[in-house]
């Protein structure tokens, strides 16, 4: 498991240069520099939406647990998941919160 796996203090963010696109309730990701195209079904959607920088991989997962009622534990190893695949892409920044905010 990656480091932003193992830490849900990541506050996952994507890149302001990412373009993305809704399609029928589901999100086409677009990224120029490396060419990545990718569409994501309606729960990467749910989770590519909630990656503003505003919450930590944790935040995100409960609130998606407490959303649909599903298990807490089960809906975070996924949004870890998710993250750790976008961020090797290169689709996200991610904070940990420390950083001074303008």
């Amino acid at each position: 498991m990656s480091e932003i796996a193992d830490d849900g203090s990541y506050r996952p963010q994507v890149r302001p240069d990412v373009l993305s696109t809704e399609i029928d309730g589901e999100i086409v990701v677009f990224d120029a520099p490396s060419g990545t195209v990718l569409k994501m079904n309606p729960s990467a959607t749910t989770v590519w939406a909630c990656c503003d920088g505003s919450a930590t991989i944790d935040e995100i997962a409960a609130d998606i647990a407490e959303v649909y009622g599903v298990d807490q534990a089960v809906v975070r190893a996924q949004v870890a998941d998710l993250v750790t695949q976008w961020s090797e892409k290169g689709l996200l920044t991610t904070s940990t919160g420390d950083e001074p905010t303008a």
